[in-house]
Order: structure tokens, then C-alpha cells, then sequence
């Protein structure tokens, strides 16, 4: 049995053929959407729309990403894509009135849409900064794999659209092969705590409070209040060989032998000597996370899901790592 919903003033129609979930615009009158909605169904029970195609109005598309948006984010990051999505609707409604349809986005459309929001920054603020373009085009990829993920498209335009060029970072960026180094000279359990930490990306005082309690050694993951963290190979062997002389499960992963605990200072104390032994200049802790998120970033991982892996819950700060991103898909011409 066929549904139909209110979104604004307009009806739409939900309805299944071929096991599949079907939803189409029925206009402002609820009787002719309660027409429309008997009339397939009848055509369905006769098997007259067996090659129904599987597409979505924009209007309903953008409406059903925000419910789904809504229970995996955190407001902050919500607000973002909620104002991306309005962005994205308005330029289409005023520049692109033909397109309505979710599959009639192809990449052209993502092209003009970037075109066109260079020129409205350049306008309001007279100056053009690359993140916020980006940005944007980031949460519009995100709306578009929902559409993947649905069934609805089979291919994410905003994929084939480059990225701006963004200024070099002026933070320090590390290198492995000087990690390594400073790996070297980096006393223990603090050598275990930078390796943890350049390949999870937990902050320090999330490893310092770290507990077994918190680890799953199956499933390769750490709990860290309300984000799993994957494990990598990289820093899977720490755990393992701590977990070998573990006697409470309810201690903390990096206690001393003589149930001693480490502070936060002291943790940065030794990354600064390590630092300093491995001739570099002096660089703070925090570069090991920075790490972790460009590797993250070069390996395309979603910008929602790398917000969820970092604890960043507002993924306009993400942009710091905005020079890690790679501008265009693999596979594409330039």
C-alpha cells in the first residue's frame, strides 16, 4: 500500500515496484496526489510498470537526505550541510530550472555550480578563499552518496568536478621517514603513545585516559565517547603486545608497571626531546594527528566520516587539513 507525504506545499507519492521504494512529486492538491498514487498502483497490480525507472524529484531528494543527515551527525555539522543543501537548491531552482530530477545532475551541472559560487564569494566578499568553495562542494558530495547509497543514482558527479588549489598549510607537516627518526629517540611507553597517535589520530589525553575497557582487539577498534576508531596495522601491534601482560581490563592501556600515571606533560616533554635528538626543529604534539588526517584525506575518505573518526563534530574546522585534499578523482582528466 502506497503512502503519500507533505513536504512544504507539495505532495509526494511513495509506492513499491520490483521490491523497490519509488517516490514522485504529486503537486499541491491532495486529491490528485491520492489519484496519481491509486492509478500506479493499479498499473502495478496489471504489470504495466515493470520498467519504471528508480529516480527522485530534487525537492524530495534534498528533504529525505536531511532526515537521514539528521540521525548521523552532530548539529553543528548538520547546520553545515543543511546550509549546503539550501545553496545547492536555490542555484538549481534559478539557474537550472529544467533540472528536477536527481539523475539529471551530471557533472556540467556540478561545473556551473562551482562557476557560480567563485563568483557570488568574489562578489559579497571582493576576495575568493578556496576553502569555502571546497567546503561546500564537500557537503554537496556528501548528499550525493546518500543518492548512491539509495539506489537512486550509480555515479556521484561532484567526483569528476576539481577542487580549487589551496595555499601549502604553514603548519609542519611530517614526514614518515621523520617520524621515524624521532621514533628512535622517543623513550617507551611514550614511543607507543606517538605511534598510537600519528595512526588513529586520538588526541593525547584520549590515549593517556585510554582504558582496556575501551579496546576491541576483534573487531580492531577503540571506543572513544560517542566514535569508534579504527585500528591500523600501524598501531595494532601495540596493543597486542601490552594486552599479553594485562591483569585488569578496567586499567588504563599506558599505566606504568607500578600503576604510575602518566600526564600529559609528560608526554609532551618526551615528543619535544625525541624531536629536538632527531635534529628537527621544535614542533608540537599535535602534528601526529595532523598527520593521521591527511592520510585519511589522500585516501578520499568521506569528510563526514573523517569528522566522525577525529571527534571533529563541526567539519568546518576539518579545513585545516584542507591542503591534504586531492582536487580531482583519480581516472579523470584535468
Amino acid at each position: 500500500m502506497g503512502q503519500i507525504h507533505r513536504t512544504g506545499e507539495e505532495y509526494y507519492i511513495e509506492f513499491t515496484a520490483r521490491g523497490l521504494l519509488y517516490q514522485q512529486k504529486a503537486g499541491k492538491d491532495f486529491k490528485k496526489a491520492q489519484e496519481l498514487l491509486l492509478s500506479i498502483e493499479e498499473k502495478i497490480a496489471n504489470g504495466e510498470l515493470q520498467a519504471v525507472s528508480r529516480d527522485l524529484d530534487l525537492d524530495i531528494f534534498y528533504v529525505e537526505f536531511l532526515k537521514y543527515a539528521k540521525t548521523q551527525n552532530h548539529p553543528l555539522t548538520l547546520r553545515r550541510l543543511s546550509a549546503a543543501v539550501e545553496h545547492f537548491g536555490e542555484y538549481i531552482r534559478t539557474h537550472k530550472p529544467d533540472v528536477i530530477k536527481l539523475s539529471q545532475v551530471p557533472p556540467r551541472v556540478i561545473e556551473d555550480y562551482k562557476t557560480f559560487g567563485i563568483q557570488q564569494r568574489k562578489d559579497l566578499m571582493d576576495a575568493l578563499n578556496p576553502k569555502v568553495i571546497n567546503l561546500t562542494l564537500m557537503l554537496v558530495r556528501e548528499m550525493f552518496e546518500y543518492g548512491i547509497k539509495t539506489g537512486f543514482i550509480n555515479d556521484n558527479p561532484t567526483l569528476h568536478v576539481r577542487l580549487l588549489d589551496v595555499a601549502p598549510s604553514k603548519r609542519f607537516q611530517l614526514s614518515d621517514v621523520q617520524f621515524i627518526t624521532i621514533l628512535d629517540h622517543a623513550a617507551q611507553p611514550f614511543k607507543d603513545m606517538m605511534i598510537l597517535m600519528r595512526y588513529t589520530g586520538l588526541r593525547a589525553h584520549e590515549i593517556l585516559d585510554l582504558t582496556w575497557q575501551q579496546v576491541d582487539l576483534n573487531k580492531n577498534i577503540i571506543f572513544v565517547k560517542l566514535r569508534e576508531v579504527p585500528i591500523m596495522p600501524q598501531a595494532l601491534a601495540i596493543f597486542k603486545d601490552r594486552f599479553r601482560v594485562v591483569i585488569d581490563h578496567k586499567a588504563r592501556v599506558f599505566d606504568g608497571p607500578d600503576g604510575k600515571r602518566f600526564e600529559l606533560s609528560d608526554m609532551v616533554q618526551s615528543f619535544e626531546q625525541a624531536t629536538i635528538a632527531s635534529g628537527l626543529p621544535l614542533i608540537p604534539l599535535a602534528v601526529l594527528r595532523y598527520a593521521f588526517a591527511s592520510d585519511l584525506f589522500q585516501r578520499r575518505i568521506s569528510l563526514l566520516s573523517i569528522g566522525k573518526m577525529l571527534g571533529v563534530y563541526d567539519v568546518v574546522k576539518l579545513m585545516l587539513f584542507s591542503c591534504c585534499m586531492p582536487v580531482r578523482r583519480e581516472g579523470i582528466a584535468p
